[in-house]
């Protein structure tokens, strides 16, 4: 059993250990990769998040043990296209497990069941050299709508951004079909 939860103040250390651990940070975003912040500052940062009605920020826990498995963020909500872009992450230990599958079905329930939102669309962006991330959009249905040609830059390497996309009229049927 797994649930989805806003970060509590505890959670919020996690993900601030989860990301200095990680040694490939370019791997997971395409933004800029700055060097890591103090703690208070991130903790500052993300509890404002919270509050700003554009973003959903959830983490994945076990239902047994409270333990924090990975996260997902909502963000760039458009009102005018009913859409909203989503980011995923899993730390090392608890990728391969089936967790990133679990967490975006989870994310993606709410955000559709959502009135706040009243989405149309969900989609995430990876690039093209993430293969899990790929397979895990495509096995829960999401769609590959394009590509960004060589819009990633990790290292010396240039990789295309894949855009995928779920319609709420495509996660009702998916709905349905997990019933």
């Amino acid at each position: 059993m797994f649930n989805m939860f806003q970060p509590s103040d505890d959670d919020i250390k996690v993900l601030y250990t989860w990301k200095l651990e990680e040694q490939h940070h370019e791997l997971y975003s395409c933004r800029p990769v700055a060097a890591m912040e103090a703690y208070d500052a991130f903790f500052d940062k993300t509890k404002t998040r919270f509050g700003d009605a554009d973003r959903m920020h959830r983490v994945l826990k076990n239902g047994e043990t409270s333990e924090p498995l990975g996260e997902i963020k909502g963000f760039d909500y458009n009102p005018r296209n009913h859409s909203l872009e989503f980011g995923y992450y899993l730390p090392a230990k608890n990728r391969n497990k089936g967790y990133g599958k679990i967490m975006i079905r989870l994310f993606m329930d709410e955000a559709f069941r959502s009135a706040r939102y009243e989405l149309n669309k969900l989609y995430a962006t990876t690039s093209g050299n993430n293969e899990a991330s790929k397979a895990v959009l495509e096995r829960i249905g999401f769609k590959l709508d394009g590509k960004n040609r060589e819009h990633y830059w990790i290292g010396d390497k240039r990789f295309d951004q894949c855009v995928y996309s779920l319609l709420k009229s495509e996660w009702r049927e998916i709905s349905l079909d997990k019933k």
